[in-house]
């Protein structure tokens, strides 16, 4: 499967206060991210573990020139190319690949909360995942990279959205919603392949 989406994260190294405040039940899982060199590709095998090989996820940045907003502060909207290939339980190459990963690559363990918001006739409302294609994905994660605690709030929307999508996001939450960290001067966003670095 390949997708195109933009995105945008901050990564916190103490929990922000809207954490706090996030409820429901977080969707937890491990993934494992090849090293990369230049900070604009991403190999991971997503959610494998030793009893299902998960998935194998590899991710290109195509663009890094959009900015989005937030106050008088501007900051980096990525588009990315995602390609994904389910790897099947009891395939020896997929096999392979976990036992390879566990010992070379980077473990990130992750407890992420999710919400899915759409427009709709020029309102936001927060919309069920089972609409998939059409709705900005908020994340709020608490992760453990390689065993050290680290913190990272995200919006990802497909690329056929329009790259607008986002500041008209921020333009209508910014101060409306308290589950939105206060973004104010918390330094450049990352992708995961910068944090990595």
């Amino acid at each position: 499967m390949i997708s195109e989406t933009f995105e945008i994260r901050w990564f916190f190294d103490s929990p922000p206060a809207a954490f706090r405040a996030v409820h429901g039940r977080p969707e937890q899982r491990t993934d494992w991210y090849a090293p990369s060199s230049d900070g604009a590709t991403s190999v991971k095998l997503r959610g494998a573990d030793p009893d299902s090989p998960g998935r194998v996820e590899s991710k290109l940045r195509s663009d890094s020139r959009i900015a989005v907003l937030y106050g008088n502060e501007q900051h980096r909207v990525e588009a990315w190319v995602k390609i994904s290939l389910v790897a099947e339980d009891g395939d020896a190459a997929a096999e392979r690949l976990w036992r390879h990963a566990r010992q070379h690559w980077c473990q990130v363990v992750k407890r992420r909360w999710l919400r899915f918001d759409r427009l709709q006739d020029g309102h936001w409302i927060t919309a069920p995942e089972t609409d998939a294609g059409d709705y900005v994905e908020v994340e709020w994660s608490e992760v453990r990279i390689a065993e050290r605690p680290a913190w990272t709030f995200c919006l990802e929307a497909p690329r056929a959205l329009g790259s607008g999508i986002l500041q008209n996001w921020f333009d209508h939450h910014r101060g409306r919603d308290s589950l939105i960290p206060d973004l104010t001067g918390c330094g450049p966003t990352q992708s995961w392949p910068e944090r990595l670095a």
